[in-house]
């Protein structure tokens, strides 16, 4: 039964349920009771989390004048860089 808190904590953390609601319905007093200990990264979800990292390339940029990267931020609403 205890087994089944951690993965009805994680599934919901990875669904985006909020932490505190989360944490409410476990019945902890604390959100970090819930986030250190119920919360598991799961493999899919590592693996999720380090492909979102590989799209940051995009927005990196070398200056071949000064040889040193450039972070190039995106405007949401026109999609053209900074």
């Amino acid at each position: 039964m205890h087994t089944l808190r951690h993965a009805y904590a994680t599934r919901c953390f990875e669904a985006e349920v909020d932490i505190k609601a989360i944490s409410e319905q476990l019945g902890h007093a604390n959100v970090k009771t819930t986030y250190n200990i119920y919360i598991h990264l799961l493999e899919d979800t590592k693996e999720k989390q380090i492909d979102k990292l590989g799209e940051i390339d995009k927005f990196i940029e070398t200056d071949e004048k000064e040889n040193h990267p450039t972070i190039i931020i995106p405007f949401p609403s026109t999609g053209k860089a900074v």
